[in-house]
């Protein structure tokens, strides 16, 4: 869990990068928006560039000239906000395993679609999970890791069963066909996920005909990790989906 003080300094230096590329411009901001604890001084027609969300916010508005906009409740807090922003004034950023589903959620909720604008912040974003993330089943579970966080966006825009799918597959694979030792590998990266996502995946696997030989120890690393009561109910239905395998 990130400690207070490092929050603060985290949000402290993403202020300060944001006002860096911002003050660049020739043109003052004209609004800021507050997120959580932060703030960005931002220009409007930026943003209402890419971002249908805060073009009606601003049209909507029963103040005729909107000076702050509060975005508390956008996926993923200050950091992501900082990279949506970065995105609509053109400032080049990295997209990740770790961030991608952050900003696929962000742009959902500012509506920066291609059917606002082309080639904006969800295509982008899109491509970089069928094309990179999802390659992979270290990539696939990072990805479904980092939506614990975001529910339920992270299942309305169907990245969470695109995640469970891929894993799905490519660990039926590995349980069927071993590609490296020890031949279990992939069940300690499996527990770093939520149980319920790994009932969908059990359930998954066994119905693109894994073999259950690896799966006691998959559920003794889970258990292991994961024993806090809250979890029982959904232990019972992994087990469960276990012992009809």
């Amino acid at each position: 869990m990130t400690t207070p003080v490092r929050s603060n300094s985290r949000l402290s230096l993403a202020m300060e990068r944001t006002g860096q590329w911002v003050f660049s411009q020739d043109i003052p901001a004209d609004v800021v928006v507050a997120v959580c604890e932060a703030s960005f001084s931002l220009h409007k027609f930026m943003l209402v560039s890419k971002s249908n969300y805060i073009r009606k916010l601003i049209l909507e508005s029963k103040e005729p000239d909107l000076a702050r906009i509060n975005l508390s409740d956008i996926p993923g807090g200050p950091d992501i906000f900082e990279k949506t922003a970065k995105f609509c004034y053109g400032v080049n950023f990295e997209i990740t395993v770790h961030n991608v589903a952050a900003l696929r959620c962000a742009a959902e909720y500012l509506q920066m679609t291609d059917m606002y604008c082309d080639n904006n912040l969800s295509s982008r974003t899109e491509d970089f999970l069928a094309q990179v993330a999802l390659s992979s089943l270290s990539g696939a579970i990072i990805v479904l890791k980092s939506c614990e966080d975001l529910l339920p966006l992270a299942e309305d825009v169907k990245i969470v069963q695109r995640c469970v799918d891929v894993i799905s597959l490519k660990a039926c694979n590995e349980a069927n066909f071993p590609s490296r030792t020890p031949p279990n590998w992939w069940t300690e990266e499996l527990s770093i996920i939520d149980i319920e996502f790994i009932g969908r995946i059990l359930s998954g696997m066994r119905k693109r005909g894994a073999k259950s030989t690896n799966f006691s120890k998959c559920f003794d690393n889970i258990h292991r990790k994961k024993s806090s009561r809250s979890c029982s109910r959904s232990f019972r239905q992994v087990h469960h989906v276990l012992q009809s395998w």
